[in-house]
């Protein structure tokens, strides 16, 4: 088959417009020569939507933003990276416990949702997810984050809210554009120095925090505006001695924490432009 048939083949296979898919079922319809670009979509219509590959469900699997929200789905099948051309991808409360390398190769993605599932790790290939702006991975089983993580340098929004997770990595101090971050809900008793390193923070919130002390590097935090930190079981006794160099902190909240009166005391006076919550 010529290179140029096959490539405009392709085009119209992989088009948003269902006019063109339908042209493309069509072309392929008894000429073997097209079955290995038909197989990845009819196992991904199967996965997907239980159905045979039809225009219409190509036409799906083909738009830059696929939600399969609650579609009940235990697994992802390696033909996942064909869809290469996505830019959001929604697998929200499914039943998900391991991703494949293959996940990798959808190096356009700006938004992944993989909250509630049961992911237990994520793959090494998430290296690739370099335009990735927004990682949802609340309510999950993650144990740990891996080093590939250090790779996301336009991750915006990462939420690990819920997990199994002890520690955070070191390398997640090299995520330069992270604003806001989530680790509520963990079994986290400290956190990396390096995450004095995020200068772009300004939300961090550890809902039910465990966390026993603060890293004095955590003071370099400039442009951070909201430090959440209740728990009902809290273990802080006191914070940072430098705390007050976040001139940008609106709002610090301490609810469940073990703070005795003259840290409080402290706290108020060095933050005076915050609004402190201990009880």
């Amino acid at each position: 088959m010529p290179q140029e048939t096959e490539q405009n083949f392709l085009k119209l296979l992989r088009s948003p417009e269902q006019a063109n898919v339908a042209v493309a079922l069509e072309i392929a319809q008894g000429s073997s020569d097209f079955q290995s670009h038909l197989t990845p979509y009819a196992i991904l219509c199967d996965w997907a939507f239980g159905k045979a590959p039809t225009a219409d469900q190509i036409t799906k699997l083909n738009q830059e933003k696929l939600s399969l929200e609650d579609y009940e789905l235990t697994y992802i099948p390696p033909e996942i990276g064909v869809l290469n051309h996505l830019i959001e991808l929604d697998l929200n409360i499914n039943l998900l416990t391991t991703l494949p390398p293959e996940i990798g190769q959808l190096t356009q993605l700006k938004k992944l949702i993989l909250s509630n599932n049961g992911l237990q790790n994520l793959p090494a290939e998430i290296r690739h997810f370099t335009a990735l702006e927004e990682l949802n991975l609340g309510g999950n089983q993650l144990k740990k984050l891996p080093q590939e993580i250090r790779y996301l340098k336009k991750l915006h929004w990462l939420n690990l809210f819920a997990n199994r997770l002890k520690t955070l990595p070191k390398e997640i101090g090299e995520l330069e554009s992270l604003g806001l971050i989530s680790f509520g809900n963990n079994r986290i008793r400290k956190l990396p120095k390096s995450f004095g390193q995020l200068k772009a923070l300004t939300y961090l919130s550890d809902e039910g925090s465990q966390l026993v002390k603060l890293p004095d590097e955590i003071c370099q935090l400039q442009n951070l505006g909201v430090l959440h930190l209740i728990s009902p079981r809290g273990r802080l006794k006191k914070l940072p001695r430098e705390i007050g160099n976040l001139q940008k902190l609106k709002a610090l909240l301490l609810k469940g924490q073990p703070i005795k009166p003259k840290e409080k005391e402290r706290l108020v006076g060095c933050l005076p432009n915050c609004e402190i919550e201990f009880e």
